[in-house]
């Protein structure tokens, strides 16, 4: 495809998203009305068009006609040119900057007038609060140009919950530069802190020596300050910097850099070892995500939209606009455990690889432009080894749909990315079909599957989107998981494709997630039950969970089949044996009890931390817990933490991408749910060789343990007996052989080998009738 950008000017914040598309294949083509100071043409040149001479004499009266902005009148190039370079680029979609401007508004009509999709961008938040003329005018906008909207900002969902109409989020692309293990950390035996801005007093430099003014005298450390130094007003602010500096005694600790080019900026980042943006007023920076791709743990004020980048506490931290105490607070926590910080850069480097993959942003803009994420490169096509799901060509291949909300880091969420893997290793034709195309795991899908995102916020919201994508495409077989998405992909089969066969995969144990859930998610679980009975098939991840939910709807038991989750892979081992930076889990001297899931009212965490800090403790000073995972308890617990006086044995990295390789390390993993499916983390620290505890929950845990034959169980909420357990597993753990031997049922080719099976016999049920 062929994109054209228009923009006063080419900004190098997009620079990585241009790369990401010509590297896909496309053809892109900039046209702006000037050149800025720092621009970096290494990846695309813009076409500068100039500004149109007519329009500059308005921009000159401006300073005297009342009630007339500048940016309106002043930001438009020669129509004539515009309009015949829009004519012989023949683009399949424009994307707009700014299209409240003059130029934008006139390269809007040029678009619709030539044809051509278009596509509007701005960096105003997706959250935010519109006031209802503004959201009619919105309406009226898109209505009239048939545009789609993104913006790079997220914005406060909590504050601004979505009410109506509101921009599409595809985030900043950025390419990973520097892995964290390739880093060189710490030179000179400081803690080496960068700040990038242009020298404006809104990029707060000054504030920045403040805050490295009140910690100097207590910590090693160095900094340097890199900007842009261009105009009067930016010379003013240098030297008023530079003053500031030597005031505060720091011109043997602070370093100032001047209009560094952006290609030598990688080096700047290569050595240093925090990234600090102070700025206030900044709708959108890409610089704190440069710093991300190298590695670098950040922290950044709330008044940077951009801000939604820094998971606060995991790869960084967020600060208050102007507060220089605040900043200093949160500059302090990050470099007082190096290794804490470390780990902090390594979080940020995998968010790089997972929100802001390249891959991501081109399939939102190729979606966008009219031709949606389906028209990527078909899956490979490969010989199929088993006979009723042949495929040769890829033309008589079934296609599967896998759909699943998004891919968070969550154990139904892994399932079906690893369902869709092994059915797209068969042969199949597999689109993994999103309700929202984010999480941990996105980065993971390989390319023969065709990721399919409806960009919605919820699954009943993105019903006329599926219904769109089952109308069109009409796949041979569709899988679903979790109570909501199973309620929209029941419903819109039943209505619209009615040849499509139908899986609906129920992972909890219903009458316990019943129980524990407030009164909306009940009301979709009974609205599920009601529907699953016109599904074809419905699969349960242990037979306790199948028992359970024949007792509760007895209709359902016929269609009710046994299939383990594909949990355990062949690079489990590989990947248990990487090394990891956390310091408790590379000292022999120390015992850590390992835990991972969301940090969530049914994982029960609450309950593990009382047995550690009541017990395992108390016998075992040496102990240290160990909780990976995110969720809306964190601070609850870091709290408890605190009142049980425990703090400082206890941590919560966040979630990471390769837990095994803490599983296998760990001297006991410890399961304390409320209820489960079947959990998947219990089988894999088995599969890494790690002796485990779990409490007795439904269901799951007795049947992957063996009735306790190969770990203790616990009844759901006794920390004392869960801290007992705890004991007697590092006094007298299962053998690791035992271990990894019993996990052979949840293999993912046997998982994924019964999921073939019954999509055979369901496909051949279909066609004999």
């Amino acid at each position: 495809m062929r994109f054209v950008f228009t923009a006063p000017r080419f900004h190098t914040n997009q620079r990585y998203a241009f790369k990401a598309l010509l590297d896909a294949g496309h053809e892109v083509t900039v046209l702006a009305l000037r050149r800025g100071q720092s621009e970096a043409y290494d990846v695309l040149s813009p076409r500068v068009l100039g500004c149109s001479r007519v329009f500059d004499i308005l921009r000159r009266l401006a300073c005297v006609l009342p009630r007339v902005s500048w940016s309106d009148i002043g930001g438009v190039p020669p129509i004539p040119t515009f309009w015949l370079e829009l004519r012989r680029l023949r683009p399949c979609a424009v994307v707009v900057r700014n299209p409240s401007s003059g130029y934008g508004r006139m390269a809007m009509l040029a678009a619709r007038l030539t044809g051509n999709s278009l596509i509007l961008y701005n960096q105003l938040p997706r959250h935010r609060e519109v006031s209802l003329p503004r959201r009619v005018m919105q309406a009226i906008l898109l209505r009239l140009t048939g545009a789609a909207w993104f913006t790079p900002v997220l914005g406060d969902s909590e504050k601004h919950p979505m009410t109506g109409l509101a921009p599409r989020y595809v985030p900043f692309v950025m390419e990973p530069q520097i892995a964290p293990d390739e880093r060189r950390w710490f030179a000179d035996g400081c803690v080496n802190i960068l700040h990038v801005g242009k020298f404006q007093p809104r990029k707060n430099h000054r504030m920045f020596l403040e805050a490295v003014a009140a910690l100097s005298p207590r910590y090693e450390i160095r900094a340097t300050i890199v900007g842009e130094c261009s105009t009067p007003t930016h010379l003013a602010e240098l030297e008023a910097v530079t003053q500031l500096r030597a005031r505060l005694g720091l011109e043997d600790i602070v370093e100032v850099e001047t209009n560094v080019p952006h290609l030598q900026m990688n080096e700047r980042y290569a050595g240093h070892d925090l990234f600090v943006l102070a700025s206030r007023n900044e709708p959108a920076a890409v610089s704190h995500l440069e710093a991300m791709a190298h590695g670098l743990p950040v922290i950044c004020s709330d008044a940077n939209g951009t801000s939604c980048y820094v998971r606060h506490g995991e790869n960084g931290y967020v600060f208050r606009s102007g507060d220089v105490d605040d900043l200093a607070a949160c500059i302090e926590r990050a470099i007082e455990d190096r290794g804490l910080l470390a780990e902090m850069g390594r979080r940020s480097y995998e968010l790089v690889l997972t929100e802001h993959a390249p891959a991501r942003y081109v399939n939102a803009l190729v979606e966008m432009a009219g031709r949606s994420a389906l028209t990527l490169p078909s899956p490979t096509v490969g010989e199929g080894r088993e006979g009723g799901l042949r495929r040769n060509d890829g033309a008589d291949a079934p296609r599967v749909a896998v759909f699943v909300a998004s891919l968070r880091g969550g154990g139904a969420e892994r399932a079906m990315l690893d369902i869709a893997r092994g059915l797209s290793d068969r042969g199949l034709a597999v689109d993994l079909v999103l309700v929202k195309a984010v999480g941990e795991y996105l980065d993971l899908v390989p390319p023969s599957i065709r990721v399919i995102d409806l960009d919605s916020s919820r699954a009943i919201r993105s019903f006329p989107q599926f219904a769109r994508y089952l109308r069109r495409e009409r796949p041979s077989v569709l899988i679903s998981t979790m109570p909501e998405v199973n309620v929209v992909a029941i419903a819109a089969r039943a209505l619209l494709a009615r040849d499509t066969a139908l899986i609906a995969r129920r992972t909890n144990t219903y009458t316990m997630q019943l129980k524990y859930s407030g009164f909306k998610t009940r009301l979709t679980l009974r609205l599920e039950r009601q529907l699953l009975r016109i599904a074809d098939a419905i699969v349960k991840n242990s037979q306790e969970a199948a028992d359970d939910l024949a007792r509760t709807a007895p209709r359902l038991a016929p269609l009710t089949r046994v299939i383990r989750n594909p949990v355990v892979w062949p690079y489990i081992v590989e990947k248990a044996a990487e090394p990891i930076a956390h310091p408790w889990l590379n000292d022999s001297s120390l015992q850590v009890v390992l835990a991972a899931g969301r940090l969530a009212p049914q994982k029960d965490h609450a309950t593990l931390l009382r047995a550690f800090a009541n017990v395992v403790l108390k016998s075992r000073p040496a102990a240290r817990l160990v909780i990976l995972g995110e969720g809306s308890q964190r601070s609850e617990l870091c709290r408890l933490a605190e009142e049980l006086d425990v703090a400082e044995c206890v941590d919560f990295p966040g979630f990471v991408m390769n837990p095994f390789a803490y599983m296998s390390k760990a001297s006991v993993f410890a399961l304390t749910s409320l209820y489960e499916g079947s959990p998947n983390v219990l089988v894999q620290a088995m599969a890494c060789g790690t002796p485990v505890v779990s409490t007795d929950c439904h269901s799951g845990p007795r049947e992957i343990l063996q009735g306790g034959a190969l770990g203790r169980l616990v009844l759901v909420g006794d920390w004392r007996a869960l801290g007992e357990a705890i004991l007697q597993t590092l006094e007298n753990p299962v053998q690791s052989a035992c271990l990894i031997d019993g996990t052979k049922e949840y293999s993912a080719e046997n998982s994924v080998q019964q999921y073939f099976g019954l999509l055979t016999k369901l496909l051949e049920s279909k066609a004999r009738m």
